[in-house]
């Protein structure tokens, strides 16, 4: 929960994700990095399954999501 409330600094839009988060990914951060990859160009990408998992259709909060999850250590 306190990851997602960082991703927007403490707005509050992305706890709407947690439940989703916790039904397909037990909310675990080791989880959730599982969804990152490079294509064949070394772009940084999510699995598109990911955002259909969480319900994540704004293409803002993919890109938000995008960026923290790989900075996941």
């Amino acid at each position: 929960m306190e990851w997602l409330k960082g991703l927007d600094k403490g707005k509050g839009e992305f706890v709407k994700y947690f439940e989703k988060l916790k039904e397909h990914y037990d909310a675990d951060l080791d989880n959730i990095k599982l969804a990152r990859f490079e294509d064949e160009e070394g772009r940084q990408c999510i699995e598109k399954t990911f955002y259909e998992d969480i319900e994540a259709i704004k293409g803002g909060h993919q890109m938000i999501f995008r960026k923290h999850i790989w900075n996941i250590p």
